[in-house]
């Protein structure tokens, strides 16, 4: 199967282009033929494997400029499509799905769009990105959401529109994980960072308000109060790197955090294997593929009870769950699984438990299916089509809108 990606951009490290680039390794590496469409390059640190990346041209300066991203990314998959005959089409983001309905307009390639929950502010912005929304989501075969909670959202925002959108519509499939647990490594990282007998907490993701950082640093405070052995490793990089390095200073919390900074996609299993706890104090969320790759490493969670994220952990069973915006109850969980040996080898089973369920080679084959079922439904269209034509018209002698055939038949 020859298959086309299309997204807005594979530059930044975050959720989607994780997602992205690891379903597309994916589906390459079971045999078929992918093709990333994205604008700007591919983040060195992601690993494409054998897909093919087509730049459909620079970032604009404001990522949000939807006009200009539509018009390179519709350029770029119609050349692509065209070239490469490819057989259907997967849009993550607006200007994405605009592009695969103008693209199945004119070539009859179905399209499928994957929701992550990122839209979701465009949409209530009533923006470019909203507008393309509109076309992008009213011609695809399949709409996949990566939590339930995400979908029921979206049915919300677009009741009342010419899109019929509900959840029972909406196939879902979370983000997945591909990684193994490294004992080695992770036993090298304590090593390095002097974390051989200290509990340690780590965050990985964007830098940035939305992420719950300023809460994370809030509730670690106290929780080095009351346990000083406690450490907290910070991945990933962003807007808020100043106001980080000015709180550890402020709070003379320098021998306690560790920030790493921006790091290959491949290496994040290192680091959250090296840890006890990952913290994802998001303040919304479509899933969080950090939680994934946490069970991956056999590490519990302390999570908020925002978008998708109650539907992976599972209080007292494979994590922990509190209020967003709330760093005291934060700190208070903090301090409960750092100091409760027993109750954290529960967690710890339980997300070791959970893995099977969020595996890439798992999801991938659900993916497969869909596009299988939306490529047999445009062909059974076609076929439909043919035998109308068929019936109305006979093509025994000859086809009826040649000229040369008409005159033959008379003679």
């Amino acid at each position: 199967m020859k298959i086309g990606i299309i997204l807005e951009q594979l530059k930044s490290i975050g959720g989607t282009s994780i997602h992205v680039s690891s379903m597309a390794k994916c589906l390459a590496d079971e045999g078929h033929e992918v093709h990333v469409i994205s604008l700007g390059e591919v983040n060195k640190c992601l690993d494409l494997g054998n897909v093919v990346h087509h730049s459909a041209g620079p970032l604009p300066a404001n990522i949000l400029d939807g006009n200009s991203s539509a018009r390179l990314l519709i350029n770029m998959l119609l050349e692509v499509t065209y070239k490469y005959e490819i057989d259907i089409v997967h849009a993550h983001y607006p200007c994405a799905m605009l592009a695969s309905a103008i693209n199945k307009v004119i070539n009859d390639v179905p399209y499928v769009v994957t929701l992550h929950g990122y839209e979701i502010q465009s949409f209530l912005m009533r923006d470019f990105q909203y507008y393309s929304s509109l076309v992008g989501l009213t011609l695809p075969s399949t709409i996949i959401s990566v939590s339930k909670a995400l979908a029921s959202e979206f049915t919300e925002i677009f009741e009342g529109t010419h899109i019929s959108i509900n959840d029972a519509s909406i196939e879902i499939i979370p983000d997945g994980t591909s990684f193994e647990i490294v004992t080695k490594e992770a036993e090298e990282i304590r090593k390095k960072l002097k974390l051989e007998s200290e509990f340690t907490f780590v965050f990985v993701g964007r830098l940035s308000v939305e992420k719950g950082l300023r809460e994370l640093l809030l509730a670690f405070k106290e929780t080095v109060k009351q346990q000083p052995n406690c450490r907290l490793i910070i991945v990933g990089r962003g807007q808020m790197s100043q106001e980080i390095d000015e709180f550890i200073s402020q709070h003379d919390l320098k021998e306690n955090v560790h920030l790493i900074g921006e790091i290959p996609h491949y290496e994040v299993i290192k680091y959250l294997s090296a840890s006890d706890v990952l913290v994802l104090p998001s303040h919304s969320e479509g899933l969080g593929t950090v939680i994934l790759e946490a069970f991956a490493a056999g590490i519990p969670i302390i999570g908020t009870t925002v978008g998708g994220i109650p539907e992976a952990i599972m209080h007292n069973e494979n994590g922990l769950l509190v209020r967003p915006r709330d760093h005291v109850t934060l700190a208070d969980e903090m301090i409960k699984i750092a100091t409760d040996p027993e109750g954290y080898d529960h967690l710890k089973q339980g997300a070791i438990n959970s893995t099977n369920k969020y595996t890439w080679n798992n999801l991938t084959k659900q993916i497969i299916e869909i596009y299988k079922n939306a490529i047999y439904k445009r062909d059974k269209r076609k076929e439909e089509m043919l035998n109308k034509i068929r019936e109305k018209y006979d093509f025994s002698q000859g086809n009826p809108w040649d000229k040369s055939s008409r005159e033959e038949t008379k003679l």
